[in-house]
């Protein structure tokens, strides 16, 4: 009897221990299970943050920023070198912005005193010719073609406009006038019908 009694106490004492094991392996298994995905969540959450960020960045908002919501890990330092690098590329296109519309106030500011220039040029009695870098006449208002007839349409030299006589001495102006900004003097040359000694001034 008392064999059977012990007997019976140790089948007790084994299902307890095998109980006591399972909830133990049940806790364990739960803990891990809860631990892994907090983990998880802690690296997944941030990296679709930054994925998110980047694709706001891709679309031009350089103003979206990422909630630091890290310490000194890597993750945080990795989010909070994103956010910096944002913000400079945010400030860099303002500058090109910025740059841009100057730029375009420039370009307009120029066609403007460009068309004044010309309407002036139209409208004085006073000859001239601009040249480009080549050398070659690039235009010529309406008091040019006055005072010189046709040839002045065609010409695309100063040679052809004045002559070779004509042209050296003004050649030498404009050489003068790349050291001092302005040079003049009076020069002799043909127009149709009469000699003419007009004062030329070159500016460079």
């Amino acid at each position: 009897h008392t064999y059977q009694q012990q007997r019976q106490n140790i089948r007790v004492y084994k299902r307890d221990i095998l109980l006591a094991l399972s909830l133990v392996t049940l806790l364990l298994l739960f803990s891990t299970t809860w631990v892994a995905f907090y983990l998880s969540k802690q690296v997944t959450v941030p990296i679709q943050a930054m994925a998110e960020a980047t694709e706001e960045v891709a679309r031009g908002n350089f103003d979206h920023r990422i909630p630091i919501a890290h310490g000194e890990d890597e993750l945080g330092t990795l989010i909070t070198s994103f956010n910096a690098m944002t913000a400079q590329l945010g400030e860099g296109q303002r500058q090109i912005n910025e740059f841009t519309r100057n730029l375009e106030q420039a370009f307009e500011d120029r066609e403007r005193r460009r068309k004044l220039m010309e309407t002036i040029l139209e409208n004085i009695p006073t000859g001239v010719v601009s040249l480009d870098a080549e050398g070659e006449i690039s235009r010529c208002n309406s008091a040019v073609i006055t005072i010189f007839g046709d040839r002045a349409r065609s010409a695309r030299t100063l040679t052809e406009l004045l002559g070779e006589d004509a042209s050296r001495p003004i050649t030498a102006l404009m050489r003068r006038s790349l050291r001092m900004g302005i040079a003049s003097r009076e020069i002799e040359f043909a127009v149709p019908g009469r000699l003419t000694r007009p004062a030329v001034t070159v500016r460079s």
